[in-house]
């Protein structure tokens, strides 16, 4: 659910490890969302653009959108509009 907040929409460009947040029993991945380094957690829209950073679960990117919303936990709610992997998982590791 999202709940929206006019102090905090529009454009964003942020940069964080991208998480599964929420899986089902069998393992598939229900919510991604990015990390920053501050710990700030935004939640990725199910958009197309954002549903392609599933396929990226651990890389550092960086993400270009719009802010939608807030979650029921206060979390920021981006569409993805265009991203950029700065690191990939197998890379720093």
């Amino acid at each position: 659910m999202v709940v929206q907040n006019k102090y905090n929409l529009g454009p964003v460009e942020i940069t964080g490890v991208i998480l599964a947040t929420d899986v089902d029993r069998h393992g598939q991945i229900l919510e991604i969302a990015l990390e920053t380094e501050d710990f700030q957690k935004y939640i990725i829209q199910p958009s197309m653009k954002g549903k392609t950073l599933i396929e990226k679960i651990l890389n550092r990117v960086v993400i270009r959108g719009m802010v939608t919303g807030r979650d029921e936990d206060g979390n920021s709610v981006v569409q993805v509009q265009d991203y950029e992997v700065l690191d990939a998982y197998d890379d720093m590791y």
